[in-house]
């Protein structure tokens, strides 16, 4: 009991969950147990049930077979590529309709499925709105929204737009945890905090100089979806329930994790949704922002998103939370297996949602599948 109580303070003490919950969350990490892990944080929900102005989702009457694929350098079967890739939903969808989906029969439509970093997508879409309100200026210093946060160094020449574009030189490298030590990295801090105020408190130090070169770091989208919940003095949840959920036809609401209860969402991880809701966001992007007559992205952040302005890992494009695997792709990427693949030349959507072993290694090999997919004969557009 003894060892509990001091255990507990000093959780307190650096605010972290209390350690029971702990020991939960760096269990369900360890077993690459994304659903288990998510479950173990409170959450804000982001609200469905309004009335869409056009069915953006809706199923094809020709269902379309998927034999093979080039796996890892191997012609295999479908089924072994969802296997090994620890893949729990898949849904194809062309013209906005589904042509393919499957389920793991653990899982189904109903299911929030933690989309791990595609979630930056979403928080873009929100900095996007606010872009074109006029209400932030890409072009403005964090410090300037955020006063309380300036350092009087290098920190303080951040602007919205390095935010974005994964350009700002944060000293939160992106170490995800491979041995027990690794727990305790900055990235895994802030992912487990019940206070991202005090931890961005404590992590302003700078890697490098603001716009010297595109380094991808999540606490950039941490930082960007703190300063909206402080300009705008609501809840991300609540925004994007509000100017996208509702509008897009969800059908179930989401879920976005927080720090604590009533406290910030993890702008950079911590979206939850069933497959076919965040399908209905890839074909809203894949519709260049329309639903209909009805615009809900702004044209200017359609072509924010799909311009990539910096090259990131795999020598792939990045801008505005958004990845450029190769022309005319974007890609919403996540930890563990997340993908958002979004063709708008083909008018194509693929949604793959796993919880694979690896953080990285597979993702190139996963979006070769994807890609191959995407661009079947019979639906490719000639160039």
């Amino acid at each position: 009991m003894t060892i509990y109580v001091v255990a507990f303070g000093f959780t307190s003490y650096i605010r972290y969950p209390e350690p029971i919950r702990l020991f939960r969350m760096l269990l369900a990490q360890s077993q690459d147990n994304t659903a288990a892990l998510s479950e173990l944080f409170p959450s804000h929900p982001v609200m469905a049930g309004g009335s869409a102005p056009h069915n953006i989702l809706q199923y094809s009457e020709d269902t379309e077979s998927i034999e093979k694929v080039n796996w890892k350098g191997n012609t295999v079967p479908f089924e072994t590529f969802l296997e090994e890739s620890r893949t729990r939903a898949f849904i194809l969808i062309r013209q906005g309709q589904i042509t393919h989906e499957w389920y793991h029969p653990n899982y189904g439509a109903q299911y929030l499925f933690p989309i791990q970093s595609i979630s930056k997508v979403i928080t873009s879409l929100v900095v996007g709105n606010l872009v074109e309100q006029g209400v932030i200026d890409e072009e403005t210093r964090l410090v300037s929204y955020v006063p309380e946060w300036s350092t009087g160094d290098e920190f303080d020449d951040i602007t919205i737009r390095h935010l974005l574009d994964m350009q700002s030189g944060v000293d939160v490298p992106e170490i995800y945890p491979e041995k027990p030590l690794e727990y305790i990295e900055p990235l895994m801090q802030m992912y487990g905090t019940t206070d991202h105020e005090h931890f961005i408190s404590r992590h302003r130090d700078m890697a490098f100089t603001p716009g010297a070169y595109t380094e991808y770091r999540s606490v950039d989208t941490q930082l960007l979806g703190m300063a909206v919940v402080r300009i705008t003095g609501r809840h991300l949840s609540d925004l994007v329930s509000e100017w996208f959920w509702m509008p897009i036809g969800a059908e179930h609401n989401a879920a976005w994790s927080v720090d604590r209860i009533g406290g910030t969402e993890k702008a950079f991880s911590g979206f939850a949704c069933t497959a076919r809701d965040l399908a209905r966001i890839g074909v809203l992007l894949a519709n260049e922002g329309m639903i209909g007559d009805q615009r809900l992205v702004p044209d200017n952040w359609v072509a924010r998103l799909s311009t990539p302005v910096g090259t990131e890992s795999y020598g792939w494009g990045y801008s505005a939370q958004m990845w450029h695997p190769t022309d005319g792709i974007q890609l919403g990427l996540g930890a563990l297996g997340q993908h958002m693949y979004i063709d708008s030349k083909t008018d194509t959507v693929l949604i793959k949602l796993a919880e694979s072993y690896e953080y990285e290694d597979d993702e190139v090999w996963e979006f070769d599948v994807l890609h191959e997919i995407a661009r079947r004969a019979n639906y490719l557009v000639n160039d």
